[in-house]
């Protein structure tokens, strides 16, 4: 896992547009669309700025009854790829 620091609070960036196509979520970024799978939607509607990624990884555990060691490592691997896109910003928490 990468040294991201969990306490950090994911912000969903103003302007990232989000449409439902049938069963899929798309965000809408300035220069391309990106398809998220269920868990992946449900990070991201956790990235408010209000939980830390721990408090989203853990979340995301419980809901899905899964290892929460295994969730934050996938939990931090989206959250980097969808700042690395411009769709998140990372914010130290307050």
């Amino acid at each position: 896992m990468s040294d991201l620091d969990l306490s950090i609070q994911p912000r969903r960036r103003d302007g990232v547009r989000v449409r439902r196509v049938g069963t899929r979520v798309v965000l809408i970024l300035e220069s391309q669309g990106l398809e998220l799978n269920d868990t992946a939607e449900a990070v991201w509607r956790l990235c408010s700025g209000d939980a830390s990624i721990q408090a989203i990884v853990d979340s995301i555990a419980e809901e899905y009854d899964a290892d929460p060691e295994q969730i934050a490592e996938d939990v931090v691997d989206l959250v980097q790829e969808l700042e690395a896109v411009n769709a998140l910003v990372l914010e130290p928490k307050s």
